[in-house]
């Protein structure tokens, strides 16, 4: 019997275990929501203003200042975001 729920408790932290690692890795990033250009169009928005922010997935610097980059937009709806993905325009 002891083995039995234990094998049980295995299989039920192994299952959590997958479903963790598999929801992390497929998970839509949130930069996906904003509009990307090529980092040469930089200067050439319409807008007078505006926003370009550099990112690359995966990058340690830019997850760190994610959060901060995140609660800014939120207290400034109004300034047009555009995104450069570094990874997308290496040459």
């Amino acid at each position: 019997m002891k083995k039995w729920i234990k094998i049980t408790l295995l299989s039920i932290c192994l299952a959590l275990f997958i479903g963790v690692i598999y929801f992390y890795n497929n998970k839509e990033s949130d930069y996906n929501k904003f509009k990307h250009i090529n980092y040469t169009e930089t200067f050439k928005q319409l807008e007078n203003e505006y926003i370009v922010y550099f990112y690359m997935e995966n990058c340690s610097d830019c997850e760190e200042i994610e959060d901060k980059f995140k609660s800014y937009i939120v207290k400034n709806p109004i300034m047009p975001i555009y995104l450069v993905d570094m990874k997308k325009n290496k040459k």
